[in-house]
């Protein structure tokens, strides 16, 4: 393998391009040169402060170009990188200092808000105490990426640069990245798709144009001024875009339609719907648009639907990426036949080293060497893969995943909450919106407000629920668990979604 470390594979792109831009997020222009040296002064100050080989190390990100720097000095380092969005909440955020056992925390703008406050000219925090003990799964380890879990808390995914660098050189013959490309990314760099899509852009000597959150008006207005060629988004950006009334918003869709500059969309995150697939097609014809399905564990990108599959796979997952294999079962775990439906499973060479300290979790999640994606599809007749749902419980709103239980745990820790049940909702904007029950402790009255502030304070905001209902009951399946399917049925059937009862 040519590159199977990618800090030495952004360090080589840097010493190749040298004074090319290489990063603008709006506000800063960085140079391949500045990347280079910047990263090499950060990383020698890890080293000197006793960072440590393949020991965790936290970057607060927020898509600022000098993330960038500091993703490259952790790896310059010898450490494992962490991405952690700068505006988590400090509980959160604590509770994932202690899983990793990071000593290191890295913000290029020194505003450790997380940790008590910022920093003047400080750009590390380092926590007392010994380097943590030795961790098999974290050897030659790029990054632990936390995925919301369908029974808890997050999973700290733990991919190698060996699998990452691995995909990348796999994508690299899929794709058409170059000196010339100059991608827009709005997803955050704590997501797989958002690290990959800026990787793909640096080692390929092109642009990397970076916003620090999507607004429909500003990042067209973007892609028409930037001379943006790939743009990297969750449908959910699309139905936002072609769902406005707003007069400013159409006139500049109209504007980046009728340039030619826009090249490629990439599409990921959350299943393509076919309103905006159609809409998609019909506005920008002569645009190749990719949809990307894939999970963190496998790094991302498993399948891929290319324009020229397009017209015959249409509808489908697309074509399995070069080192993947798959396979689809039934609850026995017998592989079903044409028309049938079952559980999506991955053999992947770029598969993940496992979760952090967690290696019951990990085992349960491999049928042998396949990796459970937790989807469920049909086999079509022609053998594409439609995707008909998730046996997962897993929320996908606007591209995020969100852990019901997870949700839940924050309500039931507020003390005028006995009860709570969290589930999807399916919303033709968003993909889904987060729907929580909730029943009050006796003689406690607590508010919908007071309940969002309440997690808002505790967990990131894509995570708070849209619509929080009261009632006496949750509804509860036959051995007595909560049924969040049977919550999901009525909040449909019900007024809260299509005028019926209340659940």
């Amino acid at each position: 393998m040519e590159h199977a470390n990618l800090g030495e594979w952004l360090t080589a792109s840097c010493k190749r391009w040298g004074g090319r831009v290489a990063i603008d997020d709006g506000r800063q222009v960085v140079s391949y040169a500045d990347l280079d040296r910047l990263s090499a002064e950060l990383a020698a100050e890890l080293k000197d402060g006793g960072a440590c080989a393949s020991e965790p190390a936290v970057a607060l990100v927020s898509n600022k170009a000098m993330d960038w720097m500091v993703t490259l000095a952790i790896w310059r380092a010898g450490a494992v990188l962490v991405p952690v969005h700068r505006t988590s909440p400090a509980h959160s955020f604590q509770e994932m200092l202690k899983r990793t056992g990071a000593r290191w925390v890295v913000d290029a703008t020194g505003n450790f808000e997380a940790l008590g406050g910022s920093v003047p000219g400080a750009r590390i925090h380092a926590a007392s105490g010994a380097p943590p003990a030795h961790r098999p799964i974290l050897d030659a380890a790029a990054l632990i990426v936390f995925t919301s879990g369908s029974t808890g808390p997050p999973k700290g995914t733990v991919i190698s640069h060996e699998a990452f660098s691995g995909k990348l050189q796999t994508l690299e013959k899929i794709l058409h990245f170059s000196p010339d490309t100059r991608s827009l990314l709005v997803m955050q760099m704590t997501f797989s798709f958002g690290i990959w899509v800026s990787l793909l852009t640096l080692i390929s000597g092109g642009t990397l144009v970076m916003r620090e959150k999507f607004e429909a008006l500003s990042v067209l207005r973007t892609l028409a001024l930037d001379r943006i060629t790939t743009v990297a988004m969750v449908p959910t950006m699309l139905r936002a875009v072609f769902s406005s009334p707003d007069a400013d918003i159409a006139r500049a869709l109209e504007t980046v339609a009728s340039q030619e500059t826009l090249e490629q969309i990439l599409l990921g995150g959350e299943p393509l719907d076919a309103l905006v697939d159609q809409r998609l097609r019909v506005r920008f014809p002569r645009i190749q648009v990719f949809d990307v399905y894939g999970t963190t564990e496998t790094a991302t990108s498993d399948f891929i639907l290319s324009p020229a599959d397009s017209p015959s796979l249409h509808g489908t997952l697309g074509r399995a990426s070069p080192g993947v294999q798959y396979r689809v079962v039934d609850t026995d775990d017998r592989d079903v036949g044409e028309g049938e439906s079952g559980e999506l499973l991955l053999k992947s060479d770029f598969a993940m080293n496992g979760y952090l300290d967690d290696p019951e979790l990990t085992r349960e999640a491999y049928r042998g060497d396949h990796f459970r994606t937790g989807d469920i599809v049909r086999i079509r007749p022609d053998g594409g893969l439609e995707m008909i749902g998730r046996s997962k419980e897993i929320i996908s709103r606007g591209g995020n995943k969100i852990s019901p239980m997870e949700v839940e745990l924050m309500l039931l820790s507020h003390p005028g909450v006995s009860e709570a049940i969290v589930t999807g909702v399916p919303d033709p904007i968003m993909g889904e919106r987060i729907h929580a029950l909730v029943v009050p402790v006796e003689g406690a009255a607590p508010s919908t407000q007071g309940l969002k502030a309440w997690i808002a304070a505790r967990l990131d905001k894509f995570k708070v629920p849209d619509a929080i209902h009261f009632g006496s009951e949750i509804p509860r399946g036959r051995t007595g668990k909560a049924d969040r399917g049977q919550l999901r049925r009525t909040l449909i059937e019900s007024s809260h979604v299509q005028g019926g009862r209340k659940p």
